[in-house]
């Protein structure tokens, strides 16, 4: 039985930031921004209690399922860096992103005290949605370490550019993972760095030829969960 929920917190995100910017020269810049956001309000599909109707044969069980906000809530501390280079033929812009973040309250179970025993979870009250309180735990989807680099430059009628991005290594920890042991749900998502380049020839202000080339470094790392590689 579905039952709707009129008093349900839209998931929501605060955040607070605090930067600094430097220009050292003419042509160089720095920028080191440092964040903190905590995030709340998540739902859940949550399990309740079970009525038996009619108690006499035959036996009718009805379980009760709603929509609810859960305890969990989620803080992300990070600091950015960035230095941006230019000059009349050459501009280099790299940055780079550390975060931490830590899970708050987390319960795997998506059930209240009332819900009744099942292969999965054998004894509710003691393992619902209400379970986690108190409980902080690193929180693993999240790369630590995020960057890329910004690199143009241009030679009379040529212009060279290159662009990357990298992510560090984290793992990826799907539904089947809350309920089986056996490590099913697990991915590793190993770190990764994606070059692109770019060459262009205008030999007339109206006319470019150029050539494009992805992933320099050949790198078939996957970027998500069961995902094809790139």
């Amino acid at each position: 039985h579905m039952q709707g929920n009129k008093n349900i917190d839209l998931l929501s995100s605060n955040m607070f930031e605090l930067g600094y910017r430097n220009k050292i020269t003419s042509n160089l810049s720095i920028d080191i921004v440092g964040y903190t956001i905590k995030t709340e309000n998540y739902t859940g599909l949550i399990a309740g209690r079970t009525d038996q109707t009619p108690e006499s044969f035959p036996l009718i069980m009805e379980t009760h399922f709603q929509i609810q906000n859960i305890p969990l809530w989620i803080q992300q501390n990070g600091i950015t860096f960035s230095v941006n280079y230019l000059s009349r033929s050459f501009q280099l812009k790299p940055f780079i992103t550390f975060q931490q973040t830590a899970v708050h309250d987390y319960s795997r179970w998506y059930n209240t005290a009332e819900a009744l025993p099942n292969p999965f979870n054998m004894d509710p009250a003691q393992n619902n949605i209400n379970s986690g309180k108190g409980i902080e735990m690193d929180h693993k989807f999240t790369p630590s370490a995020y960057g890329g680099l910004f690199a143009n430059y241009k030679l009379k009628k040529f212009n060279i550019n290159l662009n990357s991005y990298y992510m560090s290594r984290h793992k990826f920890y799907h539904s089947d993972n809350l309920f089986y042991t056996d490590g099913r749900g697990i991915g590793d998502i190993k770190g990764k760095m994606i070059i692109n380049g770019r060459i262009s020839f205008s030999p007339v202000r109206q006319v470019t030829i150029f050539v494009n080339a992805k992933n320099l470094l050949n790198n078939t790392a996957m970027e998500h969960y069961r995902t094809d590689i790139t």
